[in-house]
């Protein structure tokens, strides 16, 4: 007896220590607890707990958030880079005809001295017979053939020169007090808008969507305004507010109707043996460009080159010569080596 009860109290003994060091043992309900040493027990943990996760979550924030910001820092040095670097420009068709308008419109109100170049010429003038040629000649230069210079004093204001007799035209400051608006004296009357005081009359409307703006470096930006097309456009009038047709907004027009309504013109086509039905005859304009050069800090302009491009279908003959074929005219009127030291100020 005494031998079983010392065998229950060696297997007692042998399996308290263990139940601290595994599962916890249930509390005796009977036992006082001691409620500091439990508190501080699970106070500590939930705190080790928190400032684990703490570390933990920091700790992974910080990598990604570094990578982020480089990233970032990054790619806002390429924007400027190539916001900087010469290049196209990301501007609509509305913005790039306000800063057209806005260095046409310092020219024509500063007046500053520069050269002007203006012709005009037939692309395909070969392929025709020279009867023919004589004809183009005549109606749209003013050193053609003397055979119907009448014509020179019915349209004279509405031709050019050809390109090989073409020369430099310098425009000086004009001396004395500034030249107020309406005054044909002034030196810029006749740049971009032709007769007026105004440097654009263009609207969005008037232009193609391959119109352009680039950065060509130095602070030098260029655009390059193509023209919507206009099929018989009239020409502008002097002063005027608005324009007629996407051609006049921005430069001198040939009108169709002064090459063959006008009494002078009737009187020398016939008398040239030229027969043309005008009501089937038309001229149609497209691709025309205006292209100007200025600085993108002064607005101040470079240099300004207008071409205007038709077509000209004739209906008729030429001294028995039918004018089946078209005729290609390109009118070119070039603004360059502006000195802004003779400028009048702001």
């Amino acid at each position: 007896m005494r031998k079983a009860i010392l065998a229950i109290l060696l297997v007692l003994a042998m399996a308290l220590p263990f139940a601290g060091c595994g599962e916890k043992p249930i509390d005796d309900p009977t036992k006082p607890v001691d409620a500091s040493t439990a508190g501080i027990i699970e106070t500590t943990t939930e705190e080790d707990i928190t400032e684990e996760t703490t570390i933990e979550e920091t700790t992974t924030e910080e990598p990604v958030s570094e990578p982020e910001t480089t990233t970032e820092a990054g790619e806002t040095t390429t924007a400027a880079e190539t916001t900087a670097a010469p290049g196209p420009l990301n501007l609509s068709k509305e913005e790039i005809l306000k800063r057209y308008a806005q260095v046409t419109q310092m020219v024509k109100d500063r007046q500053p001295s520069y050269v002007e170049f203006m012709y005009q010429d037939t692309t395909n003038k070969s392929e025709f017979p020279q009867d023919m040629r004589n004809v183009i000649d005549t109606y749209f230069y003013k050193d053609g053939p003397d055979e119907i210079s009448i014509l020179f004093g019915a349209i004279s204001t509405k031709q050019l020169k050809s390109a090989a007799k073409a020369n430099t035209n310098p425009k000086p400051h004009p001396k004395g007090a500034r030249v107020s608006g309406g005054k044909k004296d002034s030196n810029t009357w006749w740049f971009s808008t032709p007769m007026n005081d105004k440097g654009c009359l263009g609207e969005p409307k008037h232009l193609s969507d391959a119109t352009s703006i680039k950065d060509l470096g130095g602070d030098r930006h260029e655009i390059k305004l193509v023209l919507a097309g206009a099929k018989n456009p009239k020409a502008g009038t002097e002063g005027m507010s608005t324009a007629p047709n996407s051609i006049a907004a921005f430069m001198e027009v040939m009108d169709i109707a002064y090459l063959f309504n006008t009494p002078g013109a009737s009187l020398a086509a016939s008398a040239a043996g030229i027969k043309i039905n005008v009501s089937n005859s038309y001229l149609q304009y497209s691709g025309s460009t205006c292209t100007l050069i200025y600085d993108a800090k002064t607005m101040q302009c470079e240099s300004l080159k207008m071409v205007g491009r038709s077509t000209l279908y004739l209906d008729g003959t030429v001294k028995g010569v039918n004018c089946a074929k078209p005729i290609k005219i390109e009118s070119v009127y070039e603004f360059t080596q502006f000195d802004w030291n003779t400028a009048y100020p702001k």
